[in-house]
Formats: structure tokens, sequence, C-alpha cells
């Protein structure tokens, strides 16, 4: 709504969506299935509907794929060319702060990694400081920042989608001018979930 303000007359709302984040988005060259843009269809379900015949080949790999050109043949991907679907190239959904991902295996450095994070920030000067974490650790980032912002469970990586478009909206209307946010597992629907992190981060990840 916040993108759409003052440049349409109407919306009509559906009410909250059932998954959170856009569909999956997929190219298939020579019977292989490359996930352009991983979404609320998972890599597992895609590959249970096709079978274990065919493979899928998940976003990173997807990126080096050969893209078809306009007269039917492949070309060799030229990194200034437009990106083949909506969001898999540009920062996307950010806040209007910097933001810092954080990942990594271990809960415990991660949440030790992200308040070091946030301290390094506000030690800049930055006015406003935020973290984004699961509800599972929000407890341990008392007075490491202004705000704390809570998305979700990592036990429960959809509710985390359904609430990570309407978290980063919330970093704006507090007013933050850095954010860190925690990192989630990549399984099933958390690769999307964790695509989108990575696309608001703008490609600023830092692994513990």
């Amino acid at each position: 709504m916040d993108d759409l303000d003052g440049a349409i007359d109407g919306v009509l709302d559906g009410g909250a969506a059932g998954v959170g984040l856009e569909s999956t988005v997929v190219q298939v060259l020579d019977g292989v299935i490359h996930i352009l843009r991983p979404g609320g269809i998972t890599r597992a379900q895609l590959q249970k509907a096709v079978g274990e015949g065919v493979r899928i080949v998940p976003e990173e790999k997807s990126a080096q794929a050969a893209s078809p050109s306009e007269e039917g043949g492949t070309d060799s991907g030229d990194a200034a060319a437009a990106p083949r679907a909506p969001g898999i190239k540009y920062r996307h959904y950010a806040p209007q702060g910097s933001m810092l991902l954080i990942t990594g295996d271990d809960p415990a450095r991660m949440v030790a990694a992200v308040r070091e994070a946030a301290a390094e920030v506000r030690s800049t000067g930055a006015a406003r400081v935020g973290i984004i974490a699961c509800e599972e650790h929000a407890d341990q980032y008392t007075g490491a920042a202004d705000e704390v912002l809570v998305c979700g469970s990592r036990a429960a990586p959809a509710v985390a989608a359904q609430q990570l478009y309407a978290t980063l909206r919330r970093c704006d209307r507090l007013n933050l001018d850095a954010i860190v946010a925690e990192g989630f597992s990549e399984a099933g629907l958390g690769e999307a979930l964790m695509n989108r992190l990575r696309k608001a981060a703008n490609g600023h990840e830092r692994r513990v």
C-alpha cells in the first residue's frame, strides 16, 4: 500500500495473504527446472510434483543458466541484461534504513553477532537502530537496539514469511536508520524467506 500511495485510485483488499511471499518463478531449460525466484511453492514440492527424474536447480545455480534469446537460442547471460523475473536482481522490498543480515547455524553465535553488529552500527552515530529477530531470541536483545521487531518463530518459517513485509514496513514507521536482522533456516519455505531477507539487505550479509 505504501508503494501505491498516490499512484492509483483504489485498492480491493482481500485480507492477509496465505503465504505472504510472491510466487515461485521457474524457467525450464533442456528438461531442467531452474528456480529463478523461490516462493510459496518450495523446491521439495516441485520435486514431488515432477518426479525424481527431473532435476531442479536452486537459485544460486540458476543465475548461471543460459537465457533464451529472441531468436529462440540461448545467450551467456550478460550481467547488464534485464533480470528474467521480478525481484531477482536488485534490492527488493527493502526498508529505508541500511540493513545487515546475520546468518549462521549456531543460534548462540548468531545472537552474539547480532548484538555485536548493532553495537558497531550505534558506534558510527546512527540515530535509531533496530533488530529483526525471531520470537525465541527477542528477549536476548534487550538494550541492544532502540527497537526489537519480532518476525515470527524459527520453528514456524511459514509464519515468519507471512510477517516479513509487515515487519520491514514497521522499520520505516519507526524511523530506523539501520537494521540488523537474524537469518532463518533455509529448509522448505525458509529458502524463499531468506531470499527476500537477502534482497532487503542488498547483499549485506555476515555469516558466523
